[in-house]
């Protein structure tokens, strides 16, 4: 092959191989731009779990107010609503009366008295009947809704996350 034939091939090898590496850095750039919004997600995930958690303390430690007593629940169902609620007040398909605190909203039902609870965690009164409360507090952090759920009875018994 003559030196001039050679010569032609330089340009052509050289385009591709810049081809290759602007493909290779979209990539790259595409890649890292899904990991910033994962991570984003996370984080707001995380804010809305600490701000439900701060709503559901709030909400426990108003049950420790002497004389606050608190009618039996009509409807002891955990309310439906708890994934759409957005302020305070009555709302949903329990219309139950929701409360705002900083950070989100909670609500308190009476389920009764219980002699025997499923599982008494230490920090609990050690015998008696115990006043069962469910608690069910929401935190929307950005796009994120954390709804937490408690069983409480002068102590936490068992909470859930709903969402």
């Amino acid at each position: 092959m003559s030196r001039a034939a050679q010569r032609g091939l330089v340009l052509p090898t050289s385009l591709i191989f810049l081809l290759m590496l602007l493909l290779l850095s979209g990539a790259s750039l595409q890649t890292a731009s899904l990991q910033e919004k994962i991570v984003a997600s996370q984080h707001l995930g995380n804010r809305s779990l600490q701000k439900a958690e701060a709503v559901l303390r709030s909400a426990e430690s108003s049950l420790r107010v002497p004389g606050d007593m608190l009618p039996d629940c009509l409807y002891c169902l955990p309310p439906p609503e708890s994934f759409k609620v957005d302020r305070a007040g009555a709302q949903g398909g329990s219309g139950l009366p929701w409360l705002a605190t900083a950070g989100g909203y909670y609500l308190i039902q009476k389920l009764g008295q219980s002699d025997v609870p499923v599982s008494r965690p230490p920090n609990c009164p050690a015998s008696g009947p115990m006043t069962l409360h469910r608690i069910t507090a929401v935190a929307v952090q950005g796009r994120s809704r954390t709804v937490l759920e408690t069983i409480y009875a002068d102590c936490r018994i068992m909470w859930r996350q709903l969402q």
